[in-house]
């Protein structure tokens, strides 16, 4: 079965830090990170952290075209949507990546933090609305299944492909189903919604779901320390990332042959 083109839908880098060595969220570190941000994202602060909550919650999140990031005591996360020639372009796509990512970790460690901790996550996608019901199924079941497997009972698939680069990163590669539904309901005031039920939604969309995210914590486990992240290595990983994408993941779910030769490209 022929499936339209996966297109790119957004991207996830995160940074992290040892969690003893936090970077507190005061006014000094905050002013700083706006002032090394300033001119294409604005901050806003996150209402009242408690005292003693948990290093994960952000402190301070910025937003820009189609895009945020936040800083918590211990992790930076930066998610873009992209839109446009982006969704094609793999080569646009990686460079806006590798420029976005530098700067921030440049950012961050203004204020002190030592990341050694680094992922990038794609996600990409295509619509079947327009083909058959099954198509997402029977094209999975085709391609990445037993070719002489039955799927006439198959009601939900999510494979997911684990590889490890270099002895340092985890390569995870998934492909699912996804659906988009839409309830609309009046909320009048004074009156209680009425309960939700599943048959209520609209279908608005449907189709295949790639993700391809690679991180550098095996790394740690081989070597048994941290590494600090340089801008060098997040420029190394990102490139590692997109290669994955366009050359390793795409093909695989179009053609179902996981070749990873190709990545003695970015390897040697």
């Amino acid at each position: 079965m022929t499936i339209p083109a996966l297109e790119i839908q957004n991207v996830h880098v995160a940074l992290t830090v040892p969690i003893d060595e936090p970077v507190v969220g005061n006014d000094h570190n905050v002013g700083e990170l706006t002032a090394a941000l300033k001119g294409e994202f604005h901050a806003s602060l996150a209402p009242g952290v408690p005292e003693g909550a948990p290093l994960e919650i952000p402190y301070v999140m910025f937003q820009g075209n189609n895009a945020q990031f936040t800083f918590s005591p211990i992790q930076l996360d930066y998610q873009a949507i992209f839109t446009g020639a982006y969704r094609k372009d793999y080569g646009q796509a990686k460079d806006f990546t590798a420029k976005k990512a530098t700067r921030f970790l440049a950012a961050w460690e203004r204020v002190g933090a030592h990341p050694v901790w680094e992922s990038v996550a794609v996600s990409l996608q295509t619509s079947t609305l327009a083909l058959d019901e099954l198509a997402p199924l029977h094209h999975i079941s085709e391609t990445l299944l037993h070719p002489d497997a039955s799927d006439d009972m198959l009601h939900d698939v999510n494979i997911n492909f684990r590889l490890r680069v270099l002895n340092r990163y985890n390569v995870r590669i998934g492909v699912a189903e996804y659906e988009r539904k839409n309830v609309e309901q009046t909320i009048r005031p004074g009156v209680a919604p009425r309960p939700v039920r599943p048959w209520d939604a609209k279908l608005e969309d449907r189709g295949l779901d790639l993700t391809v995210e690679v991180d550098n914590r095996y790394g740690a486990l081989v070597e048994e320390k941290h590494t600090r992240v340089t801008e060098s290595e997040l420029r190394f990983m990102n490139d590692l990332t997109w290669h994955v994408v366009e050359h390793v993941a795409v093909p695989l779910v179009q053609e179902g042959v996981l070749n990873t030769e190709t990545l003695q490209q970015v390897t040697a």
